[in-house]
């Protein structure tokens, strides 16, 4: 009873900023069905709906929300990346790379990709940030 909404919470948190508050509330079932606010109405729709790309940035958002409950505010999990983006567009990318470059300020990441425009990406918003330590690609 606690655990789902704050779940909901923190995943709607992370969906909202990688898709750039295209969507409006969520809600994550006990079953992990999620229904959310596509704007179109004022009911829910099934996930199902959306677009594969979407979708990956849906399930991307809630596997980040877990691992961010379970270790609560003392710890930071590290974050194990492994061609999580495939299904990106340019726009898709570029929005969970500049979340994943937040996090990496609190926590180390390990990005493992075969894509170019990852690389690139991120030596764009290292020029932009202090510290990037905690973030490791590498690229197979």
């Amino acid at each position: 009873k606690s655990f789902g909404p704050l779940l909901n919470e923190e995943t709607a948190r992370i969906f909202n900023h990688t898709t750039n508050h295209k969507y409006g509330r969520l809600y994550i079932s006990k079953d992990f069905n999620i229904m959310l606010d596509t704007g179109s109405d004022i009911s829910l729709k099934d996930s199902n709906y959306l677009s594969m790309g979407t979708l990956d940035q849906l399930y991307f958002s809630l596997r980040i929300s877990i691992a961010n409950l379970i270790a609560g505010h003392e710890e930071a999990l590290p974050l194990f990346l492994d061609d999580t983006f495939v299904q990106y567009d340019e726009e898709r990318v570029r929005r969970v790379l500049e979340f994943i470059c937040q996090e990496a300020l609190k926590r180390q990441i390990f990005i493992f990709t075969c894509h170019d425009r990852i690389i690139h990406y991120l030596r764009e918003q290292w020029e932009d940030q202090d510290s990037f330590q905690n973030l490791i690609i590498n690229l197979h």
